[in-house]
This record gives structure tokens, sequence and C-alpha cells, in this order.
């Protein structure tokens, strides 16, 4: 075989190889990349929020601790959860529930459901949408370092 092709077995070869590392290196450190090899944001998404048959979304932005809530479509809903519902705020079996510091709520939510945050203890800022309108039962009980939160005049309903 004559030594050009050999160093094109090889370049192949090696070629190969990081076309599967770096995906699995990717997963493994929790890094999206794009097909330019640019860092993308790190990040957690958790598409299946919603209340019903609303479409909610949400993603922890792993560097800044923010979670952003999207309404996608429907009315507008975070779901209710148990009180004692460790696995809400978790993915893949690694809880970010601690990771949550502050809490950008878009514009189209207006429900959040019962014990949403309860025991997120690292929240300290909340943005809430300028149309919200029930906060249910326990959304903030745990939230030690939450001090100041503005209500929007909208709401209507917040229990206890």
């Amino acid at each position: 075989m004559h030594k050009r092709n050999k160093v094109c077995i090889y370049m192949f070869i090696a070629v190969m190889l990081l076309q599967i590392i770096i995906p699995v290196l990717s997963v493994i450190l929790e890094t999206r990349y794009s097909s330019t090899s640019e860092a993308v944001v790190p990040s957690v998404i958790w598409n299946d929020i919603g209340k019903g048959a609303d479409r909610t979304s949400a993603v922890l932005n792993l560097n800044t601790g923010e979670l952003t809530i999207t309404k996608n479509s429907g009315s507008g809903s975070i779901k209710d959860f148990e009180e004692n519902d460790s696995t809400k705020w978790e993915k893949n079996g690694i809880s970010y529930a601690n990771q949550i510091k502050s809490i950008k709520i878009g514009e189209g939510i207006k429900y959040i459901g019962k014990y949403a945050f309860n025991s997120c203890d690292s929240i300290r800022t909340l943005n809430l949408p300028s149309k919200l309108v029930s906060i249910e039962k326990g959304t903030f009980q745990g939230c030690s370092r939450l001090t100041d939160i503005y209500l929007p005049n909208s709401v209507k309903y917040i229990d206890d």
C-alpha cells in the first residue's frame, strides 16, 4: 500500500472518531454545539409544564440560573404539581431546583399552578407577566431568598 493511501486512511479514521467523540462529550458536559462547533449556552429544557392541552416550556440557563417560561400554545398555564414532588425541576435524574436563581415568566402565561416553585430556595428574583390572573397554593412556598415580588394589577386570585 502506498504511503499516501495510508495517510488518507488514518485521516478518515480520525475524522470518524471525532464525529463520535464530540457529540458524546457534549452530552456528558451538557453543552450543545452547533454545526460550526460554536458553543451554545448550556441549558436544560422542559417541554411539558403546561396544564392540560396548554403547551408551555421552560429553559434553565445553567450559566445565569435564569428560568424562562414560555407559552407555546393554548391558554397559557403552568401545571399543578404535588407539594412534595421533588422531580418537577429534574431532568435525566438530576435535580436543577436549587440552580434556579431567577424566574422570567413570559407574556401569555395567565395561571401558575400549585407548588410550581416550592422548595426552589435559590430563587431571588421573579418577573411576572402583565396579564397573570392566578397564583395557586404553595407556588413559592419555601423560597426563602425571594424577598420582593411585584404583582401586576391583572392578578385576581392568590391562594395561600
